[in-house]
């Protein structure tokens, strides 16, 4: 999913859920890409990916 922290939003959230449930397990495969990672995306990771692996390229802020 791009813009995860979107598509995870109160507005689309239920929807990509029922998509999520429709794909079996086994094979099921979630990439999940975002600029910003909002409480939604974790709680969504930590229900559909437990054994996620997050992979940050930016690990401070860089506006100033």
């Amino acid at each position: 999913m791009d813009e995860a922290d979107k598509l995870l939003s109160p507005e689309f959230q239920p929807v990509v859920e029922e998509l999520v449930r429709f794909l079996p397990k086994e094979k099921r495969q979630i990439l999940m890409f975002s600029a910003t990672f909002p409480v939604t995306i974790l709680d969504f990771k930590n229900k559909y990916m437990p054994d996620a692996v997050e992979i940050n390229l930016m690990e401070e802020l860089t506006l100033k």
